[in-house]
């Protein structure tokens, strides 16, 4: 399989936050990335909502985003940073209010079994990326056993009130992995 190399899911996830988070403040929560095919390339783009803990143990809540970051996979750049509303995304959510809670960034810290899941999600971005860059078929068997555990990774530390939005943004990558609802 010849696929075309790029860089780690995690540093371009460190490089929106560095360029694009850092500038938005510290009250924004930083998505998973979100993989698009554009003008022969591939981008991630990063979901920037509104956080807050409203009531203690209740976790992070979570605004629609605002924001989204779209970092070049290949070199790193920074390709943009665009101002969303819910509407962007075809959606009808409140955007002055939270649409749902996710893990504080302690709970997430305190959670060992959550750390594991979310560091071999990034690794399986990480292989599957390139191989959805160069439409190898999702079906080729080592290919299909990374996309399953990609799919029960993700399912684990995905933010549950921002899948729709996740559905919108990485609708052809989704599809890809047969993650469909």
């Amino acid at each position: 399989m010849d696929t075309q190399p790029f860089i780690s899911i995690a540093t371009l996830r460190d490089t929106a936050q560095l360029y694009g988070g850092s500038l938005l403040g510290s009250e924004m929560h930083q998505s998973y990335p979100l993989p698009l095919r554009a003008k022969q390339s591939i981008y991630l783009r990063f979901l920037y909502s509104y956080a807050e803990i409203i009531e203690a143990g209740e976790g992070l809540k979570l605004w629609s985003p605002r924001y989204v970051v779209s970092v070049e996979a290949s070199s790193g750049k920074l390709e943009d940073v665009q101002i969303v509303t819910p509407e962007s995304f075809g959606l009808n959510d409140p955007p002055d209010q939270p649409i749902g809670s996710y893990l504080s960034r302690a709970e997430r810290l305190s959670d060992s079994a959550f750390l594991t899941s979310e560091i071999k999600l990034l690794q399986l971005y990480d292989y599957l990326l390139p191989l959805y860059a160069s439409n190898i078929s999702s079906s080729d068997l080592k290919v299909k056993n990374s996309i399953i555990e990609f799919s029960e990774y993700f399912k684990k530390v995905i933010e549950q009130p921002l899948l729709p939005y996740y559905r919108v943004m990485a609708k052809e990558f989704l599809l890809w992995l047969g993650i469909s609802s």
